[in-house]
């Protein structure tokens, strides 16, 4: 119920203002809650497309198991012919889905855990990661 038709009704059934001040306050708590939730599916839904879309993220971990890999943004765009801006970003969500791992002195390794690489299995854990991420913030 809208605020306004609360402190309306509330007025005309007597009630002290404070009173309608609370009532009013519970509703907007619910409607924060649902703008939350709303927000937190956003967010699940955009990383998910992200994974779906971009093939980055799962070249990047199969580049990474490579002997011969270095972790340095500009070598890994050369490699895959895209822009070190890509590349950041990628490394930014793999880092958050704990499917790659950066160590103290700057190693990146796959961490997702899986003996054959491939772009069906990485993006059945990846959305799997979204998800859980996804879980673990909402609550």
């Amino acid at each position: 119920m809208p605020a306004a038709r609360i402190c309306t009704w509330g007025k005309k059934l007597g009630l002290e203002p404070e009173e309608v001040l609370a009532y009013a306050a519970v509703e907007q708590v619910l409607d924060f809650r649902s703008a939350a939730l709303q927000h937190q599916l956003t967010q699940w839904t955009t990383e998910a497309m992200s994974i779906l879309a971009q093939p980055i993220h799962w070249q990047m971990l199969r580049l990474s198991r490579k002997p011969e890999f270095r972790a340095d943004s500009r070598y890994v765009a050369a490699k895959l012919g895209v822009s070190t801006d890509e590349v950041n970003v990628a490394l930014s969500r793999l880092l958050r889905l704990r499917l790659l791992k950066a160590s103290s002195d700057g190693v990146w390794s796959d961490a997702t855990g899986l003996p054959t690489l491939n772009e069906a299995s990485f993006r059945r854990l990846a959305l799997a990661r979204v998800r859980e991420q996804a879980m673990v913030v909402s609550g």
